[in-house]
């Protein structure tokens, strides 16, 4: 029990006896006439006493309800390790909410570097820094109208110098969300909340990988979240993403093109106990302004294409707060180029960072993703999966920057690890990639391969669920074929041995 709520109890259990006594008394003077009225009285007294009993275990039940609700942690028992991070809740209408990773990392020959990270996943190949710090406060709370401003600064940070200054080498940052959240005023919809400002509705991670099966880039937009249906709800946004429009040698010549984007999500359909289905489509269409359609109609631009992003999504919870995500979609001219990306996998109308690039040709990509954990052998062993196969056809591929491009691509990366307590695991992480670029008859070949051993100290035991997280590793990277990207570790060659500590860390 809560120490306050013990303290509570004590202090009303003294408060309730006397004036239970006094009461008493009365009744017993009252009722000295009568036996019939002193048994009347005592009733009432005990009826007294059980609601007061009855509020007091109320309130506990409410504090243990607020608990839960502000952070996802599992019910622990005395035979079960904690599954998920126990977070403090948040106090007074304000909340500090972030994410950071950050650690020391080296090589057999020189700084270590990192390879094809979103398709060899990140343990041992993730080595820069990253941090996400989100400041919420509730402005207005009154009526059943709630109103919260929501500021989010989202950073990289290179690690490698004493001296990081801002803009340079790997370092930057900028605001992901600049919003303000509102609910209550829309009589129609009581529950859902209206949104107006910088932010987006957020995707569903391939953590091992770390990129989005589904996302849209934050931007200048309105939506509304949690639109309740009879089965499940609905988020939509109407979002802003104006792009340096790059010439057909990809230079950036100083012409922007305005582009919003139609976002809508559904969640919440049960399919059965354990299964629940969700849908996700993103149109993106361009708004070309006077100085880009005179870009357009010179030659030497690209043609902007609308694109199109839809998604099929299955959740399924297993035991013990494991899980499995099935994601199926399709995509269209540049979202579907950006999900032949070695280094990444985001459904992006961008390439790289605010840039269009490319001839689009009504090219498609299919993609299929399953990622999960699951606990075995009586919870002592954990194993976590991420699994994706893509096709594609007359894309434009940003690696080889050409167009009318086919591809087939496989990534594969499993961690399974070893549960010595809850404060401690012991693990691989094995990755695996293989993709095939073919250009006017002409085949070009990638693959690598992962091998990350490692030593976590941890807070709970769920690898994709539970921070923070310190690990201990060394990783042997290896380049079998580089056709695509054309990489090479130091001194040009195809393999590289590293070492290191990375600590990982969210907080709600």
């Amino acid at each position: 029990m809560n120490n306050k709520y013990k303290h509570f109890s004590k202090a009303w259990t003294k408060k309730l006896s006397p004036i239970c006594l006094a009461l008493v008394a009365s009744g017993l003077t009252a009722g000295a006439a009568a036996q019939g009225e002193v048994d009347s009285q005592i009733e009432a007294l005990q009826s007294q006493i059980t609601q007061a009993q009855q509020t007091l275990k109320a309130l506990q039940a409410s504090n243990g309800s607020e608990s839960e609700n502000a952070s996802p942690v599992a019910e622990t028992t005395s035979d079960a390790l904690p599954t998920f991070t126990d977070q403090v809740s948040a106090q007074s209408g304000f909340s500090f909410n972030g994410y950071l990773r950050a650690g020391w990392f080296g090589a057999e020959n020189g700084s270590p570097e990192s390879y094809a990270i979103g398709s060899l996943g990140r343990f041992g190949n993730e080595l820069s820094g990253w941090y996400d710090l989100t400041f919420k406060q509730r402005v207005y709370d009154k009526q059943g109208k709630q109103v919260e401003a929501v500021i989010t600064f989202d950073g990289n940070s290179g690690l490698a110098k004493g001296v990081e200054l801002e803009g340079q080498e790997e370092n930057y940052f900028h605001f992901l969300d600049l919003y303000i959240r509102t609910k209550g005023f829309i009589p129609a919809l009581p529950e859902s909340e209206l949104w107006v400002g910088r932010h987006a509705i957020t995707g569903s991670e391939i953590q091992m990988l770390d990129w989005k099966s589904t996302r849209t880039n934050s931007g200048a937009g309105v939506g509304l979240d949690n639109i309740v249906l009879p089965e499940g709800s609905l988020n939509i946004a109407l979002i802003r993403e104006d792009l340096n429009y790059l010439d057909d040698s990809a230079q950036d010549n100083g012409v922007d093109v305005n582009s919003n984007i139609i976002d809508v999500r559904y969640q919440g359909y049960q399919l059965s106990d354990s299964l629940q289905l969700g849908f996700a489509s993103k149109y993106q269409f361009a708004n070309p302004g006077s100085s880009a359609k005179d870009a357009e109609n010179s030659g030497n631009y690209p043609n902007v294409e609308d694109a199109l992003s839809f998604s099929t999504i299955v959740n399924q919870q297993l035991m013990n707060n494991g899980f499995n995500e099935y994601t199926l979609q399709y995509t269209t001219n540049s979202i579907a180029s950006s999900l032949a990306s070695i280094a990444g996998g985001n459904p992006d109308f961008s390439a790289g960072i605010n840039n269009y690039q490319g001839e689009h040709t009504d090219g498609y990509a299919v993609r299929f993703v399953s990622q999960g954990e699951k606990y075995l052998f009586d919870n002592q062993v954990l194993v976590a999966h991420a699994f994706v196969a893509s096709h594609g056809e007359d894309i434009y591929n940003y690696d080889l920057a050409s167009a009318h491009t086919d591809f087939d691509s496989v990534r594969a990366v499993v961690r399974p690890a070893y549960i010595w307590d809850q404060f401690n695991q012991t693990g691989v992480e094995l990755g695996y990639f293989n993709q095939t670029n073919r250009v006017e008859g002409k085949d070009y070949d990638e693959s690598g391969y992962k091998l990350t051993a490692y030593h976590a100290f941890k807070v709970a035991t769920s690898m994709l669920g539970s921070r923070p997280e310190i690990r201990f590793y060394a990783t042997y990277l290896k380049a079998d074929e580089n056709d695509i990207t054309n990489f090479a570790f130091d001194g040009g060659n195809d393999d590289q041995l590293s070492f290191g500590v990375q600590a990982e860390l969210w907080w709600f």
